[in-house]
């Protein structure tokens, strides 16, 4: 007997819903309420057809099966026929407008000679005397029936197999079998005419008639909260999304490849939900590249945990090839990082690579693309103009501010325009002259010379090829990428090569796998050109000639100085530019390698046991190498020539090398047993237990090379101790610098753990989850404590009660979770630790510093975290998402805290501060045109709020939190907060700033940072975002597709750049210190009453007049912001095309991707992007490629 079976499923997608607390302009607004308005008169309309279901049939004369796969498509039911049955059915002429299936059906059955049965959404064609079974669907062969054995495969709609998938006849419960982790499966005593039923908890049950063998099975995902995901991958086990109780995010294979980058984390910004990337880091701040549900730490580990394919990965994260990774799942909750213990409190990001699948053909992929950058904006900072600058110095020569440095013995640097007023003052330079060098001077922009000798458009070039496949007993991965960036600085790049190789063996099949991994990575990173901010300058310099030779430009020492020395056994004391640029020789090399092995038992149905064992190491080399003939050791060798000496060069006439290593050996082993189990069709558990040992090693060597040959590696022995003459300033004897420092840090961990989740009836499911570390890190008491880290959680599945019956939300989920993660700090430790230096300034004899006192208490920082989640679908699917609001308690954090004097410590590190996160997580995505022409929206909403509950250290004065540049947690305040003078304007009389002293107007600077009376400080507000999220459109029409992503942050703040007077006076050429407000500046009175800039006074005796203007609440501005983050362009051919042609491809795509392309608005008027506030924003790049799959 033959049957024809139809599927028809729909694809379900989901969404992310966001709601700001900021205040973005009327505009912004206007622009969101009409995406939203048209979004949801989009999806009610679309709603409307999906709820009504109404269809217009017309047929005459057709074939029955050609009318039953034109209801198919119309609608959302399936049919089952029997060949036998398409080949006696009868041609139907039907003309039947706007109704219902059920109405259809006994017009299109009336002159048939089978009839139908219906169950839920499947049809099933049977014989008109055919035996009705209520409540069930039956097919009565006319054969006799006969019992036999039926075997076949389940796959996911990804082709991968599906393990532990229970198979039995519909009817008969006790007659069941499993699919076996190759996806297999074997049921005896069928009967001909039995309905197999699958099922698998996150997927949807499906029903087959056992009509032949073997029987290939597909099963697609349930509805589920997060896009299409169905299984979280937490690093220790795959857990059904219906089985999951934690907030999780996870981005897909699809997703991860819109963006076009290098590094694999970029990929993650703008599209995953709670997650931010802290682009603008305060100093001393430890603060990490990204947050997730902000920091929850003051000076522990800052950065989330960072799992490859089940193990945390201790190596750096540019090592990672973007083409390797099939998916990426972020944990975010108690419920689903507490697993992890002590290393989750920051939350855990699960990188997954790509593997190969068993019965699986050879399939080969190749994606390549070419990224090409503008040039960076180098006038995007607010500078002063040459002529400003010189405006500046012809104020100071005046007042000779400059006389004294003329004749200092150290002679100073002294600018080109300064060197140029002395000549003139001297009489070396006639009037005439010297105007005509001032008039070059100020039309000259040094800024226009870096575009046009340092800087370029940057190409990158990403090229990956992979192979995988797998037979019935195997299955295999081997991948190769090739990158090749040339930076947009001209000289700056980075290679890398990766290799990926991952293997699978059944060595007994159905019951002992052994696996086998190694993945390689080299890179080089040239870093010669160090750009706009690097280069020592002054605004009017000239590089080079107009024949474009390499110009002199001061540094270091007067160049009347310089050029004033005779051939006296010196080296070439000059310095160009562009010639630097040419002898730089900078280069970080990386290596990292990891090697895995495991091993799987299948010990009884249901419980398996596994052993794993990864091993890593990875070393990194910046190595700073300086010639002979670079300015740097031609500086070095000339300030300690000493002629006189029977030494006369103490630092040989040969190259330097600065040398810094990292090195790290990690070793991690974990023995686990896993059960997944369904007992009937209600109950059903899944639980792992098992234990883990963890060792990292890391060293790193900073020191300093001298005599140094590149070609030979010979080295000089130097004297350290010996003090020299200064041949510049003879009186100045000083030590050749000996940097030459070790570190050593172990960190070693002993964890033990379990994980139960029980699920009935697939509508409830309770978790929980408990973990015992143990360290090195930690005190003797703490380790012998051993309070273990736990989280319990549950989720009801309310949309599969009996009593539920919103037809218009089929999807209805509550998450509830509560549990303890943990973070440690490897910068202190339990005992005693010392510094020892090789050479003291007394006696020249090695000392030793005590860095800390022993703490047998130190102990894991703790967080807890309550979380709250809905899951949910509108709308036959068409609108879908997820509300997650929590709350994080972290306590026990490791922060600096008062101690007795008398102890030798004025304060020590001790777990002694509290912080408070509360939040929402908010999903929307909704399918608004599904027709031919497709689009979807899916919208991400964060909010991060935090507050300092405890911290016992406090600055003695308030100047600590009021100055730039020091991160000083502040009780009941957010960790990053700012704090501000309050501006009481400018003095009428001299343009001085004014503040609030106490209540009163003043302009005593050195008593407002000198005050402990916290009331003169104004808190202005956070410098993270409290609100942020994301905004995605995907457009599709056949094989084209066009996505746009809009990312926004709110509610927060910024301190802005000023004119720093004092900075500026002493510069000594390091231009970046003078701000444009300058041509704001009071210049008489009655200024003060349209300008906030102060006047430029000399002398500047006191510098705090500066620094109280850049920290008063008028420097501070609103730094929400709306951006275009990139654009997505593609085109997928049409698979017939190739096997028309009979080419083996199975897929071709081109893209298009376009990067950084700038705000759409921003709160503040300066023109300045708040996540760039003292740098040059990320250039605009586009990006061409395409993937091949064969």
């Amino acid at each position: 007997m033959n049957y024809i079976i139809h599927a028809n499923v729909r694809a379900v997608k989901s969404a992310h819903l966001k709601r700001t607390d900021g205040k973005p302009p009327a505009t912004y607004l206007l622009a969101m309420k009409l995406t939203l308005i048209l979004t949801f008169i989009f999806t009610i309309q679309a709603a409307a057809g999906v709820l009504a279901q109404k269809i217009d049939i017309s047929a005459k004369n057709e074939a029955f099966k050609t009318v039953l796969v034109e209801l198919e498509r119309k609608s959302d039911y399936s049919f089952i026929i029997r060949e036998q049955f398409v080949k006696t059915a009868r041609p139907v002429t039907l003309d039947i407008k706007g109704k219902e299936i059920p109405e259809i059906l006994p017009s299109l059955f009336s002159n048939q000679p089978f009839t139908y049965e219906v169950k839920g959404k499947i049809i099933v064609i049977v014989p008109k005397n055919a035996q009705r079974q209520t409540g069930s669907i039956s097919i009565e062969a006319e054969e006799d029936q006969q019992q036999r054995s039926v075997s076949g495969n389940v796959i996911d709609t990804l082709g991968n197999p599906l393990a532990n998938v229970t198979v039995s006849i519909k009817g008969n419960n006790t007659q069941q079998t499993q699919t076996n982790t190759a996806g297999r499966f074997q049921l005896t005593n069928v009967p001909d005419n039995a309905i197999l039923v699958f099922r698998l908890l996150g997927y949807a049950q499906v029903e087959i008639l056992a009509v032949q063998s073997p029987i290939n099975v597909t099963l697609e995902h349930e509805l589920s909260q997060i896009s299409t995901v169905n299984v979280v991958h937490t690093g220790y086990q795959e857990i059904p999304i219906t089985q999951a109780t934690g907030s999780y995010v996870h981005i897909d294979n699809e997703l991860l490849n819109r963006r076009v980058s290098t590094n694999l984390i970029d990929r993650l910004d703008g599209v995953t939900n709670g997650l931010i990337f802290n682009k603008n880091k305060p100093l001393n701040s430890n603060e990490s590249d990204f947050s997730i549900r902000g920091r929850s730490t003051i000076n522990a580990n800052t950065s989330p945990l960072v799992v490859i394919d089940n193990f945390p990965y201790d190596g750096d994260l540019s090592t990672i090839n973007p083409n390797d990774v099939e998916s990426i799942t972020v944990l975010k909750d108690a419920a689903a990082t507490a697993i992890w213990g002590a290393f989750a409190g920051n939350g855990v990001i699960v990188i997954t690579t790509k593997k190969g699948q068993y019965n699986q053909p050879l399939k080969v992929s190749l994606n390549s693309n070419v990224n090409i950058s503008d040039k960076e904006d180098l006038y995007y900072l607010s500078r002063l103009s040459s002529t400003e600058y010189m405006e500046i110095e012809q104020f100071l020569f005046d007042n000779n501010f400059y006389r004294a440095r003329e004749t200092l013995a150290t002679r100073p640097l002294l600018s080109p325009y300064i060197e140029l007023l002395i000549k003139e003052r001297d009489g070396i330079l006639t009037a005439e002259e010297a105007g005509r060098q001032k008039q070059l001077l100020s039309a000259t922009d040094t800024r226009d010379e870096l575009n046009k000798h340092f800087y370029r458009n940057g190409v990158n070039q990403q090229h990956a090829l992979s192979f995988s496949g797998g037979s019935q007993r195997q299955q295999y991965y081997l991948s190769l990428g090739l990158d090749d960036n040339k930076d947009n600085r001209i000289r700056n790049g980075y290679n890398r090569i990766t290799l990926n190789s991952g293997n699978t063996f059944q060595i007994i099949p159905n019951r002992l796998d052994l696996s086998a991994g190694i993945y390689f990575q080299r890179s080089r990173t040239d870093n010669n050109n160090k750009g706009l901010l690097g280069l020592v300058q002054y605004p009017y310099l000239k590089l080079a000639d107009e024949a474009g030779h390499p110009m002199v430009v001061p540094v270091g020492l007067r160049q009347a100085y310089k050029e004033s020395l005779n051939d006296q056994g010196l080296l070439d004391w000059n310095y160009r530019p562009l010639e630097e640029l040419q002898l730089a020789d900078n280069a970080t090399h990386l290596t990292d390698y990891r090697i895995s092995t495991g091993i799987k038992l299948h010990i009884t149905e249901g419980l398996d046991a596994t052993a794993n064992y990864q091993y890593g190491t990875g070393q990194s080399d910046v190595m700073d190498h300086y010639s002979v003939d670079t300015y740097f050791a031609r500086d070095m060798i000339n300030r300690f020539y000493n002629p006189a000496s029977a030494i006369p060069y103490p630092i040989p006439q040969s190259g330097i090398l600065d040398k810094t290593s990292r090195a790290y050996i990690s070793h991690n082993v974990r023995g686990q047993l896993n059960f997944n189990r369904l007992f009937g069709d209600r109950h059903a558990i899944m639980a792992i237990a098992g234990s883990e040992l963890r060792d990292v090693n890391r060293d790193i060597n900073i020191n300093r090379r001298y005599g140094y040959n590149k070609e030979t590696t010979r080295l000089a022995v130097m004297d350290f101790v010996s003090l020299h003459r200064q041949y510049h300033n003879p009186s100045q004897n000083i030590r050749i610098t000996n940097s030459d420092n070790y570190y050593k840090i172990i960190d070693r961990f002993l964890s033990m753990y379990a994980n139960a989740t029980y699920t009935y009836a697939d509508r409830y499911a309770i978790s929980g989850s408990v973990r015992k570390d143990e360290s090195n890190l930690f005190g003797v008491g703490a380790n012998k404590k051993g309070v273990p880290l736990w989280s319990i959680g549950g989720s009801w599945h309310i949309s599969k009660e009996n009593f539920y019956s919103v037809d218009w939300m089929p999807y209805l989920r509550l998450r509830l979770t509560n549990g303890y993660s943990g973070n440690v700090a490897n910068n202190v430790a339990a005992v005693t630790t010392i510094s020892t230096r090789l050479i003291g300034t007394i006696g020249n004899l090695p000392y030793s510093n005590l860095l800390n006192p022993p703490n047998e208490m130190l102990r894991w920082e703790r967080n807890r975290q309550v979380n709250a989640g809905l899951d949910f679908a509108l709308f036959g699917s068409r609108i879908s998402g997820s509300i997650d609001h929590y709350r994080k308690h972290s306590s026990d954090l490791i922060a600096e805290s008062p101690f007795a004097p008398s102890s030798g410590f004025s304060t020590l590190t001790l777990n002694t501060a509290d912080i408070d996160i509360r939040g929402w997580d908010i999903v929307l995505n909704s399918v608004n045109i599904d027709k031919a022409f497709k689009w979807k929206s899916n919208i991400l909403l964060s909010t991060v709020k935090d507050k300092v509950t405890e911290y016992k250290l406090k600055p003695n004065t308030v100047g600590g939190y009021a100055t730039d540049g020091f991160f000083q947690p502040n009780e009941g305040y957010p960790l990053f907060g700012l704090y501000s003078f309050q501006w009481a304007g400018l003095d009428p009389e001299n343009g001085d700033p004014r503040g609030y002293l106490d209540g009163e107007i003043s302009k005593d600077y050195v008593a407002f940072f000198s005050t402990n009376d916290y009331d003169n400080l104004v808190y202005q507000g956070s410098t993270k975002p409290v609100t942020f999220g994301s905004l995605m459109n995907t457009f599709a029409y056949k094989g084209v597709s066009l996505s746009l992503n809009v990312s926004g942050k709110f509610g927060y703040v910024f301190r802005r750049n000023t004119i720093q007077y004092h900075n500026v006076y002493n510069a000594n050429g390091n231009f970046p210190n003078g701000h444009a407000d300058f041509a704001l500046r009071w210049q008489q009175s009655g200024d003060e009453d349209h300008t906030t800039v102060p006047s430029m006074i000399y002398p500047l005796s006191n510098t705090n007049r500066d620094v109280f203007y850049n920290t008063m609440d008028i420097m501070t501005e609103d730094a929400s912001h709306i951006r275009l983050e990139d654009i997505q362009l593609g085109y997928s051919f049409d698979n017939k095309l190739f096997s028309k042609l009979a080419i083996p491809i199975r897929r071709v795509h081109l893209y298009m991707y376009a990067n950084n392309l700038g705000m759409i608005w921003r709160a503040n008027d300066k023109s300045i992007d708040p996540d760039y506030i003292s740098i040059v924003p990320p250039a605009r790049s586009v990006a061409m490629g395409i993937r091949v799959d064969l």
